[in-house]
This record gives structure tokens, sequence and C-alpha cells, in this order.
């Protein structure tokens, strides 16, 4: 740490030039929010220099508390000079956010304790958060939490969706009291009001303590608390504290050895998670030996004295717990959508956990820093941040504010970023893929005609043209971003479930669309019990304009193949943002670069992307900005005996390119 200056003799009356006393007030770049009628906040967003700042320390004591800040928690700012950016709120805590030359934020956070005085009437306090999450302040945080939310009737929408004939097929009795560990065990219980809780955890390499047809048995018997992993344990703790006897938990509640039971089971995950008490969510454990309870980051403590002579007032620092890890809105995503952010933590980066924390009525984060609890109406966390206006955009509003409004377009561009968010996490069995959505797609399900046919393969009939023009976001990188078709057929390729990755609807989204094709038929066959999971066959027929063009395949040097197409009438060229890496192939197989008698496909697992020159199908799916038209790439294919085409990927161009097109029906695999 950098040798401290000598703290300067007093502080001029005038504010300091860099950081403006740490005052939002009476700068020329405040503004005001309005509070209330009578009240309005001031804001203040300042951009520090790191050399000033190590300057200014020396004569200005709250810029001295910055860089002493700094030294702790970002020891090289003194030589990497990140940028520094001062976000200042009338009557809150003061915020830092520094950036690194590779992009990389993190937020640094100044405050008053709440029992101590405050140094200048414009900065605020905040509750220093207990040293472990599994303390008794922090058990009073969630039972008053939980208690606001039942109470207050403001949060009755909090409670709409519970069914009282409602009950899982299983769930854990966990007894009344830590002392009744002995008593632990599987059971199942008649259709009538049950409290229980459910846990959303990562499995990591999978739970070893799980319920199979062998033992099933013993589990309705007895389960060993000591055997159970410690996520496991820690959320019977919980359950206990809270006093809910039943406890839920994926790998105990389903028999994991049989497949007929695991897609029934599959199918009730919105009525299991909508129906809960609470959902505990381990969102800091990687696994479930790890547990559910931690130790938390204790603040610095800081000294502030505003001269040598002045009363001295003690602060704290801290990095900047993420208050809200679900609910960021991804920059691509309109502001009326209110989605899924990207992946915070291990838990949040698992595919499976999105619908769980999307279904649930309330959650209980328990994240690296603090406890986060989320309703469907409001969040509060240990650290007690300042209250925003409600309601907020919490993650178990979701769906039920889209009921209300009953909106399509918000249904539509709300499911697009809930696509986008889902594709980006990671999935351990590829085969999950639509079973893991297929909980929100039921709950979206209540406000769309047409039952579960309604729903098909990841798209909706009712926005089915928007829904195909869907944009795999390796495919902008190039051929190196890019993978392989899935070993194993899961999708149709007109469904976004066919590839591996995330996507997204940025082409389209918040377009004025005008429909170029018509949906002549489609078909989905579910593999099982589950209506709107795992697909057994689908096709898709539709009627729109055809032209035949040239897809290139050309080496880019250090950038992987570019694909592009070229039709004979034009001189100019379009690119493609490919599903998946493609190659040229004979029909029916082999591989050839020869124009004439090769066809274009997906790659498959092994196969690498090399240069050609293959005719494929461009259809016109779009037309928006009047003449701006978004289309799909075909090649032919043939699938289960079937012969029509296959999505290879997806384009963009003017309208003059379709002059002359085709009006044909084709049907894509």
């Amino acid at each position: 740490m950098a040798n401290r200056p000598a703290l300067a003799r007093s502080q001029s009356s005038k504010p300091c030039k860099l950081c403006n006393n740490l005052d939002p007030r009476s700068h020329p770049a405040t503004y005001h929010d309005q509070a209330s009628k009578s009240r309005s906040i001031a804001h203040l967003s300042l951009q520090l220099d790191p050399i000033r700042l190590k300057r200014s320390e020396e004569s200005c004591p709250r810029c001295r508390l910055l860089a002493e800040a700094l030294d702790h928690y970002f020891e090289s700012w003194r030589k990497a000079k990140p940028r520094l950016l001062l976000v200042l709120v009338e009557c809150a805590s003061v915020r830092l956010e520094v950036q690194d030359d590779a992009g990389s934020r993190q937020n640094l956070e100044i405050y008053a304790p709440a029992d101590k005085p405050l140094p200048w009437p414009t900065l605020g306090s905040a509750q220093s958060v207990p040293k472990h999450s599994d303390s008794g302040d922090s058990f009073e945080f969630v039972q008053k939490a939980i208690g606001d939310c039942i109470t207050h009737h403001q949060h009755r929408l909090c409670g709409q969706s519970r069914r009282d004939e409602f009950v899982p097929t299983r769930l854990i009795y966990v007894g009344k009291d830590p002392s009744s560990t002995k008593h632990i065990k599987l059971c199942q219980l008649p259709a009538n009001k049950v409290k229980y809780i459910t846990l959303s955890h990562c499995w990591g390499g999978g739970p070893t303590f799980t319920t199979t047809t062998a033992n099933l048995h013993e589990r309705k018997r007895h389960i060993e608390y000591s055997s159970l992993p410690q996520s496991f344990q820690d959320a019977v703790i919980i359950a206990q504290e809270l006093g809910i006897h039943y406890l839920w938990i994926d790998a105990l509640c389903i028999i994991q050895d049989s497949k007929e039971e695991w897609e029934t089971e599959s199918a009730k995950m919105s009525s299991i998670y909508e129906n809960a008490y609470l959902t505990i969510a381990a969102t800091a454990a990687p696994n479930s030996d790890a547990g559910i309870f931690s130790a938390r980051p204790r603040p610095i403590k800081l000294k502030y004295q505003s001269s040598s002579r002045a009363k001295e007032y003690k602060l704290c620092a801290r990095k900047v717990p993420d208050h809200h890890p679900i609910t960021a809105t991804p920059s691509s995503t309109p502001k009326t959508a209110q989605p899924p952010s990207p992946p915070s933590g291990p838990l949040c980066t698992r595919a499976w956990a999105l619908q769980e924390h999307v279904l649930c009525s309330r959650i209980l984060h328990y994240t690296t820093h603090e406890l986060l609890f989320e309703c469907r109406l409001t969040s509060s966390c240990e650290c007690r941040a300042p209250s925003r206006k409600l309601p907020q955009a919490t993650t178990p509003r979701l769906l039920p504010n889209l009921l209300i409004t009953g909106k399509k377009d918000a249904y539509w561009r709300t499911w697009h970023a809930i696509v986008q968010a889902y594709t980006a996490r990671e999935l351990t069995v590829p085969a999950d893929k639509l079973p893991a959505i297929s909980g929100i797609a039921k709950g979206l399900l209540r406000g769309v005609d047409g039952g579960a046919k309604a729903y098909v393969c990841g798209l909706w009939r009712a926005n089915l043209v928007g829904d195909l023009l869907w944009t795999s976001l390796g495919g902008g990188k190039g051929a190196r971003g890019l993978g392989t078709e899935p070993e194993a057929w899961r999708a149709p390729s007109w469904s976004w479930a066919s590839v591996d990755g995330e996507v997204s609807y940025e082409w389209v989204e918040g377009e004025r669309v005008a429909e170029s094709v018509k949906v002549k038929d489609v078909r989905v066959v579910p593999s099982g019990r589950n209506p709107l999971g795992a697909v057994g066959e689908a096709w898709l027929k539709l009627v729109g304009p055809v032209v035949e063009v040239e897809l290139h395949a050309k080496a880019e040097g250090g950038q992987g193949i570019k694909y592009c197409l070229r039709r004979s009438e034009h001189s100019g060229v379009i690119d493609v943002v490919p599903d998946t890496l493609l190659t040229a192939a004979q029909y029916g197989g082999g591989s050839s670069a020869e124009s004439a008698a090769a066809e274009t496909r997906r790659a498959r697992s092994g196969e690498t992307s090399t240069e050609f020159n293959t005719k494929v199908l461009c259809l016109g799916i779009a037309r928006y900005e009047s003449s701006w038209i978004a289309g799909i790439v075909l090649g032919a294919a043939e699938w289960n005996g079937k012969r029509g085409y296959e999505r290879l990927g997806v384009f963009g161009c003017g309208d003059e390119w379709f002059i002359g097109a085709e009006r044909r029906e084709v049907l894509i695999l």
C-alpha cells in the first residue's frame, strides 16, 4: 500500500474540483429525480482521473477516502490507471465504479454504519451484512422479508397462483425443529393444503445421494441426516428455522432411474415451483456438496476527518454486493421486456435453474455476499440497499405481470429475451434443451389461445414468423465461434433448440415486421409424457418467396471461414450468419467441394469447415423498414425418410434481391 500523505490541516470551503466533496448537489452536472411531490433527490456522476485523484488526496480528505478504499480493494490502481466513475446520490452511499482495460467492472461502496452519525448530510448509511449466512441476524432478515410479503395487501399477487389442492408427488418431511432430524423421510401426501419449500441447486458432477427404484422404500422409511450432501442438510435447517415441515428436492423427490417418472414430473415443474411457499436458491454453490451457508466478506473500516482538529467519524467500504443478479436487462432487449440477466454465480449458469427462478412466487438467493429475497412485487437484501419504487422488475413477477397486461407483443419480446438468457446457460444433458424450459412455456400458455398445440419446439404458433428469425450468436464470430450440429437429434432445424450455444432475436427485435411467408402446416410429436418437452418428430411447411443462390464459404485469414450469398443476376454479396459450422457434402453422405454434386448441411461432430461453393435456397420470412428482407438459408435434407430442407442460417438483404422470386411451398425438417 502506498505511503499516505499527511492529512491537510483543513478543507477549503469551496468544493473539491475533482470529487465535489462527494456531494451530488450544486454541480453543473447535477440532475434531480422527483422522489415525491414535495422533494427531489440530487444525482451526480463524475469521471475521475486516477492521476488527479492521487494528487487531490493530499488536500481533499474526501478524495483521500476514495484512494484509501481503492488501495485496499484494487492495489494496482495507482499504476494501472483504471477508468473510475464516481456515482453520487443524495442520502445514499458513495459508489465508485472501477473498470480495467479488459472492460471488467467492479464497484466499491463507502457508507456510514447504520448506528453511527453521518459526517456530511448527503452521505447515506447502510447495514453491514452478518458475518455468516446461518446467523440469527440472517434468519431474522428472512423471516421479516417473508412476513412482509405474506401480510402486506400489495403482495396479493405473490399468493395468487398457489392452489390448495396441489401437492407434489413426493415431499421430504424434515420435522418441526433441528432435534427432529432422526424423523426425516420421503412421503406422499393426499391433495390438501401443505406448505413446502423447494431447493434450486447445482448438481455439479451429480448428487450421489438420490432416490432410485431400488432405494425408494428405504427413503420412505428414513433418511439419515448426516448422509445428505451439505447443501441438502442446509436446506433442511432453513426449512426448520422457518417452521416449514416439508421440502422438495429434485434428486430425492423424483425417482432418478425412471425415465417415465422423470418425464411425468418434468411436466409438473411449473406447478411444483409456483405452489411452493418459498424457493431456496443455492446461488453460490457449484454442487450439492458445497453447502448453502457461507462466511461473508467483511467491509474495511475507514476514519474520516474534515480537518486535523475536527471530529473523527467511522465509515465503512466494501465491494458492492450484486443486489439483483437476476433481472438486469440485456442490452439487445427492449426496455419493455423484463428478462432474466446473464448468469451470475454458479447456479445462474445452469439452464434448469432459470425456470425454477421464474416460476416461483418467492425466492431466497444465498449469494457469496449476502441474502437476496425476491417476490412478485419487490426485492430486499441484507445490506439494506435503498428501496426502489414499487413495483420492481423481479424475476418471480415476470410471468404474472405478462398475464395481467395481456399484451401479445410483450409476450413475444419477453419470450425472446428468456430464450437468449436460457441458451446462454449450460445443460449437462443436451436432450434436456426443451424440457428445461417447458415450465416457463406452460406458464405462458395461460395467456395464449390454442392449448399445448400453441407451443411448437420452443416457438409459438401465433408468432411463428417472428420466432423463426433467431440468430446463433456464435455465427457472428466467424467459424471459430461456431460449433457443430448436436450428436443426437433433439429438435427440427427451424428451432433454436436444434443448436448449442446462445441465440438471440436482435435482427427483428423492436422492428415493425410484415410477414412474407404463410404457415401452411406444422407438426410436432412429443417423444414422452411432457407435451411441451422432448420432441420425437417435427416439420414445418411454409409458403413464401424463394430464390436460388450460391453459398460461398471462404477462408478469411485468422478469422476462420466466412459465409456469403451470391445471386447470378446481382453483382453484390450478402453475408450469412450460420447456425453452425457448415460443410459441403454428397447428398446422403460423403464430402465434396464440387458444387455440381454437393449439397450444403450443418457440420457434424468431428467435421471441419472448408472452402466451398454450393447451391442453396433463400426464403424471405419477413419485411421490415419497408425495403429490407430478413430470411433463412435452406439446404436440401432428408430425415426419417422425408425429403425437404434444413435451416443453415439467416440473412438480411434489400428487397431488390427478391425481384422475380418464385412463391413456393417448402418443407423444413
